[in-house]
C-alpha cells in the first residue's frame, strides 16, 4: 500500500496460511494500514523498518499503540527512529518518535508471520539501511528502485557504501527474485540487472 506525503510503499506480508502479518515501513496513515490488516483477517505481529527516514516510519507509532507489535530496526538506525529529525518530519506532516524493541544486525534470521526472513545490512542511502529477504522476494526500502537507486546526498548517506550494498544484491540474489522497493513499482533482479543504469558496472550485472 502506498501511504504518506512522499508515497512510501508499505508492505503487509505473511505466509498464506498465517493469521498474522509483518508490516514493512509504515510510512503514514496508520488507520488505513490497520483497516487493511483487519480486512485481511490478520493481526500485526511485527513492524519491520528498512531504515529510519521519516517517510518510512511516520505511521509506526500509531501501529505500535494499536497492536503492541514489536518494532525491528537496524542498530545504526535506532537514533533516527527514537528521535525523528524535526525538519524532515515537517515534510511528511509529522513523525512521532518510536521505541525500537529489537535491534537488527547483518545476517539475522527472523521467523515471523509464518515466514523466514533474512536481514541484509545495506548502508548507503542510510547508515541503518537493511533489506529483508524471503524465499523469493526482496524488500529493499530505498536501496534499490525500478530503474534507479536511493539517494546518496542525504545526511548519513555514503556513495561507496551504496555501491558495495548494490554489488552484494546483484551478486548474491537469484535473477527471479521479486524486488519490492520503498517507492515506485515492483520489479525483479533480472530486470534491474538488464536495464538499471546504476547496476551496469557492478559485479554480476
Amino acid at each position: 500500500m502506498t501511504v504518506g506525503a512522499l508515497a512510501t510503499n508499505c508492505y503487509l506480508v505473511g505466509a498464506d496460511d498465517a493469521d498474522c502479518i509483518v508490516m514493512i515501513d509504515p510510512g503514514g496513515e496508520p488507520e488505513v494500514l490497520l483497516e487493511e490488516a483487519g480486512e485481511m483477517g490478520a493481526s500485526v505481529e511485527a513492524i519491520l523498518l528498512t531504515h529510519g527516514h521519516v517517510d518510512h516510519i511516520a505511521g509506526a507509532a500509531g501501529i505500535q499503540r494499536a497492536t503492541a507489535a514489536k518494532l525491528y530496526a537496524h542498530a545504526a538506525g535506532v537514533e533516527m527512529v527514537n528521535k525523528p529529525d524535526a525538519y524532515w518530519a515537517s515534510l511528511v506532516g509529522g513523525a512521532e518518535a518510536c521505541g525500537v524493541d529489537v535491534e537488527l544486525g547483518e545476517g539475522d534470521e527472523l521467523h515471523l508471520a509464518g515466514l523466514d526472513i533474512a536481514v541484509m545490512h545495506t548502508p548507503g542511502h542510510s547508515p541503518g539501511g537493511v533489506c529483508f529477504v524471503t524465499a523469493d522476494a526482496l524488500f529493499c526500502g530505498d536501496t534499490l528502485f525500478a530503474g534507479s537507486i536511493g539517494r546518496t546526498d542525504l545526511p548519513g548517506a555514503n556513495e561507496q557504501e551504496m555501491i558495495a550494498s548494490l554489488t552484494r544484491l546483484v551478486s548474491t540474489l537469484p535473477d527471479e527474485t521479486r524486488v519490492f522497493p520503498g517507492h515506485g513499482p515492483a520489479t525483479t533482479m533480472r530486470q534491474e540487472k538488464a536495464s538499471n543504469p546504476f547496476l551496469q558496472n557492478l559485479c554480476g550485472a
